[in-house]
Order: C-alpha cells, then sequence, then structure tokens
C-alpha cells in the first residue's frame, strides 16, 4: 500500500472516530445534548403528527404538534412504520405518588425507585396506558402540576407532571419529512423557548388542594410578611436580569415567606415564583450543556486534525531516515511508538547500548532492524540500533 492510500485511509478512519463519538447518550436530559451533525431531526407534515406512548395504532395519543414542528430521532420500528421521537415542548405525563417525594423546592417533586413509569393516564387499568420507554429513576427531579385525588396521601394518589427533558413518544413515519442542515440549532432554540415560556405562565390554585384557606386576620396580612413577600420579589427580579442568573437568595426569600405564612395571601404567588426559578434553573442548565457539548467536540476535533497532521508528515524528507518514528511510551514489559493516534511500532534494543527509559515522551527516529514486519491489527518490530531525538518534548501529542 502506499504512503498516500495509508494517509486517506487513516483520515477515512478518523473521520468515521468522531461520528461514532457524536452518537446520542442514553441517559441524561437534553441533555445530556448530541453532536448535530450525527442526530437526524424530523418535522411534522402538512396536517400536524400525533405524538403516542408506543409504537401501535392502539397507544394512547399524549400530543399533537402542529404542523412544521421538529423533532429529534431517537431510533425508529421501520416495521411498525414508526419514529421514536424527543419533542421541543414538554410532555406532561402521570406517576404514582409511591414514588415521589417532596423536597426543599415548592413544587418540585424528587423521584425514589429505580424504573418508576410514566404513563398517560392516572391509571394501571387502561388498556392503552402503557407506560413510556423511558423510566425514572432515584434522584431524577419533576415539576408537578397538579394530583388526580389530592384529598389523598401523596404516597395513594397519581401525580401529574413535566416528563423530563429528553422524553421520548412515537409517531408514524409517514406523517413526517426530513429536516433541513440547521434543524439541531433550531431545535435548540424551540425547546428552550418552550421552557422559557413555561416560566412566563402563573399557574392558577387546583381545585380540591388539601391546602385549606386559613382566615385572614382583620386588616390582612402583617405588614413584616408583606414586606418579606416584597424583598423575595426584588431578589427574584434582581437575579432574572443579571447576566448570571443566580437564584440562591430569590428562592430562600420565597421558602422563608412560605415557612411564616404557608396559606395566607401570597402564598400562591409565592410558590409560582419558586415554580418559575426551577424553569429559569433548567433553561440555564441545558444551555450549559450545549456549551460544555460543543467544546468536548472541538477538543476532539482538535486531536484529530493533530493526528492527521502527523500521519502527513510521512511525506517529509526525515520520514524516510528511519525504519520508526513517533513517541516513545512504555507498553507492559515493553516499549512501543506512537504515532498518528496510534501504535506502529514495538521496539527492542538486543545490544543493550540504549535504556529505552531514557527515551520516554520523547518523539524519537528509530534505525535498526525489522525483527517482525506489521500484520493486521499487530504493530511491526524493530531491534534499535540508532536512536535520533526529534522532539524532547515530554508526553504524548
Amino acid at each position: 500500500m502506499t504512503r498516500v492510500a495509508i494517509t486517506l485511509s487513516f483520515f477515512t478512519l478518523v473521520c468515521g472516530s468522531l461520528a461514532a463519538a457524536a452518537q446520542p447518550s442514553t441517559t441524561a436530559v437534553a441533555s445530556r445534548a448530541l453532536a448535530a451533525q450525527s442526530t437526524r431531526y424530523v418535522q411534522a407534515g402538512a396536517d400536524g403528527t400525533r405524538l403516542y406512548n408506543i409504537a401501535d395504532t392502539k397507544g394512547a395519543l399524549l400530543v399533537s404538534v402542529g404542523s412544521g414542528a421538529l423533532l429529534k430521532v431517537r431510533s425508529e420500528n421501520k416495521e411498525a412504520g414508526y419514529l421514536e421521537v424527543e419533542p421541543a415542548e414538554p410532555v406532561t405525563v402521570w406517576v404514582f405518588g409511591r414514588f415521589l417525594e417532596t423536597t426543599e423546592e415548592t413544587g418540585v417533586l424528587r423521584v425514589r425507585g429505580t424504573g418508576v413509569n410514566m404513563r398517560p393516564k392516572p391509571s394501571t387499568s387502561l388498556d392503552n396506558n402503557y407506560p413510556l420507554s423511558r423510566s425514572l429513576t432515584t434522584g431524577d427531579r419533576v415539576t408537578m402540576l397538579t394530583r388526580s385525588n389530592p384529598e389523598k396521601a401523596l404516597s395513594e394518589d397519581w401525580v401529574q407532571v413535566l416528563a423530563p427533558v429528553g422524553t421520548t413518544l412515537w409517531c408514524r413515519s409517514g406523517e413526517t419529512k426530513d429536516a433541513g442542515a440547521d434543524a439541531a440549532t433550531s431545535f435548540a432554540a424551540a425547546q428552550t423557548a418552550a421552557l422559557a415560556k413555561r416560566t412566563q405562565k402563573q399557574p392558577t390554585p387546583k381545585s380540591g388542594s388539601t391546602e385549606k384557606a386559613a382566615e385572614k386576620p382583620a386588616g390582612g396580612e402583617k405588614p413584616a410578611v408583606r414586606g418579606e413577600l416584597a424583598e423575595a420579589e426584588a431578589l427574584y427580579e434582581a437575579a432574572r436580569t443579571s447576566a448570571a442568573q443566580d437564584f440562591t437568595a430569590a428562592k430562600a426569600a420565597y421558602n422563608a415567606f412560605l415557612a411564616k405564612s404557608p396559606t395566607g395571601a401570597g402564598a400562591e404567588q409565592a410558590r409560582s415564583q419558586l415554580e418559575r426559578i426551577a424553569l429559569h434553573e433548567e433553561v440555564r442548565r441545558l444551555k450549559s450543556d450545549r456549551s460544555a457539548l460543543e467544546s468536548e467536540r472541538q477538543e476532539r476535533l482538535a486531536r484529530a486534525e493533530a493526528q492527521l497532521r502527523e500521519a502527513s508528515l510521512a511525506n517529509d524528507p526525515l520520514w524516510g531516515r528511519f525504519q520508526a518514528r513517533g513517541w516513545l511510551e512504555r507498553a507492559g514489559d515493553g516499549w512501543v511508538i506512537r504515532w498518528a493516534g496510534k501504535p506502529s511500532t514495538e521496539l527492542s534494543c538486543s545490544s543493550g547500548r540504549y535504556d529505552l527509559s531514557n527515551y520516554e515522551g520523547c518523539q524519537i527516529g528509530v534505525i535498526g532492524a525489522f525483527v517482525k514486519s506489521a500484520t493486521t491489527g499487530a504493530p511491526a518490530r524493530v531491534d534499535v540500533r540508532r536512536i535520533e531525538v526529534l522532539d524532547g518534548r515530554a508526553g504524548k501529542p
């Protein structure tokens, strides 16, 4: 094989590695975000697209999205003609309260249990009420919307929650079409906007709440308590308009207000603001995840380009002077030269002239005799007669 063919083969291998590294993870949220060039996106067709809990016409309809809405494809059931997709808009589902517990944040519940199901309806007996593909696990946090029967204890009731980012549903392949090249950016923007939109909504009290309104004292709430709520509002507004978007102080102020006045005037407002803060923080986390993913992608690209430059050096005048060239590193009880990101040659020195440990981490050129030629999956082996240090920097490129 010619040197040009070797270089082209390596370039193909590098590109393939980059594509494989960008495949989607099965964990986390929107998270835990994907490299745009390897993820497929589709758009809802002219009549929109219906999203179900399973890849079957007998499934329960959870939501319908309008024409042109972007969907991130997670998998495909070609036999059934369905795509498993993630919508940009949050999905509402039902979880049994036995697997949920309250947290320090009002309206936010923590999951306790592994493989906790999310269902379209508050029941396990309905024929088409199969659980979603994704399940919840201990530590997951979900935003509560309402309860099926608030008169019951939480552990005995069904709770409607916002499914975490990354939750998938199923739609018919024929109701979609492939999205454009900028779909990844547009989907991320739509997802962020959907979460931000929810922070602007002021939820109304749900009927049948277990919290009964306490009788207001004459003259209304005490001035000191009203002042604490106003202070919390000021802290929220300051955090919302700042670059840091740190709501720690505002959350503490709202929770302190609720501890003193859990059913008085302003309690519902405080709870609503805490829900908005949770959504603000979710938006911020999603943006941070996207930035981290892009940074990781740039690092992988830089490493691949460095390895490609090394592979291209095989054509320079120095290359022909040596039997092997690269960065020397230990491999078990022996030594190996690594070039362009992979081991190229095993080294030995039967004459004892060179102590190879003195050259560890350096880029060297080696002149010697081939003990074994390279084979598929195994590097060549060279008995060293002469070493020339080309780069004395310690470490691998």
